[in-house]
């Protein structure tokens, strides 16, 4: 006799309210389980995420400010396809620097400046961050003996 025979001939063997109280509990008990397995993790994930919803909010909003701050910054500056001797001469003279030696290569300037402004020389720095792109790859500043006035030798170079 197989399995499932003997499990309906003992079903049958059963009094009415035996089956009855069987299905109950086979009932309970799927319930149950479907609490602890399906309906159970839900609750505690939707209570989690009701409990993170505005710190949510907030690095939304957060990031919907700083995504309108992006749109008003300025585009960026081209980047010049080579260095010209005209071009840093100009923003040298804009800075009030003169150089006493420039020595120009693809993509490196040398500058050799005596007794300039200190101010001047970082004005200059700046622009040329900003407007080309260089970078300083070596600087050698000797101070003078007036206030704000030094000699240097900087080497700027722009990135590959």
């Amino acid at each position: 006799m197989s399995t499932r025979q003997r499990i309906a001939t003992a079903w049958q063997g059963l009094m009415p309210r035996e089956r009855r109280l069987l299905m109950l509990g086979g009932v309970a008990l799927a319930v149950l389980l479907s609490w602890w397995w399906v309906i159970d993790p839900a609750i505690k994930m939707r209570k989690k995420m009701q409990q993170q919803l505005p710190e949510l909010r907030a690095q939304s909003m957060q990031m919907r400010v700083l995504a309108q701050e992006a749109a008003t910054l300025p585009a960026a500056v081209p980047l010049a396809q080579s260095l010209s001797r005209q071009e840093i001469e100009r923003l040298l003279m804009d800075s009030g620097l003169k150089a006493e030696q420039v020595t120009l290569t693809d993509s490196s300037v040398i500058l050799n400046f005596s007794d300039v402004p200190f101010s001047g020389l970082t004005d200059y720095l700046q622009k040329a961050q900003r407007e080309q792109q260089l970078t300083v790859i070596q600087a050698t500043i000797t101070a003078r003996d007036r206030i704000d006035r030094v000699d240097a030798k900087i080497s700027l170079q722009r990135p590959s």
